[in-house]
């Protein structure tokens, strides 16, 4: 009897280093095209982040660089990060390259440390009607099964 099995992980040393005997396939390299396209497609067709290219091209292509890299191939990562640019675009009028490629170096990698951030910018006198309403999904998902 032969067997055949299919791991997946993070990149960790504590797996590559059990797992580096056999075959591997990185994600991250297979997902890099679709964030890639997810990310410039999300910046091209906003309003005020389509203002960006033109003013300084070679800057807003090395934001959107970073962001695919700093993603490891996470795609809810881009997604919550492309919408927080987004959103601060939005909202503020005078917002250079510079404030942008700070605010995603700062960003953490990891996605539970990403929703921990999200977490605690949640303004105080509204934690209570987030709590509720996560309380309240994860019911109706535990109903659903």
């Amino acid at each position: 009897m032969s067997w055949l099995m299919c791991v997946a992980s993070h990149n960790w040393p504590e797996f590559s280093d059990v797992l580096s005997q056999g075959p591997h396939i990185r994600m991250e390299e297979l997902t890099k095209t679709g964030i890639t396209t997810f990310v410039k497609g999300s910046f091209s067709a906003r309003g005020r982040s389509r203002d960006l290219r033109p003013i300084s091209p070679s800057e807003c292509e090395e934001l959107m660089n970073s962001i695919v890299e700093k993603a490891q191939g996470v795609f809810l990562w881009v997604i919550l990060v492309v919408k927080n640019l987004v959103n601060h675009l939005d909202k503020r009028k005078r917002m250079n390259m510079k404030d942008l490629q700070d605010m995603v170096d700062d960003l953490p990698t990891e996605i539970n440390a990403f929703y921990a951030r999200i977490w605690n910018n949640i303004e105080p006198t509204d934690k209570e009607t987030a709590s509720r309403l996560i309380r309240f999904l994860a019911a109706s998902i535990d109903n659903l099964e």
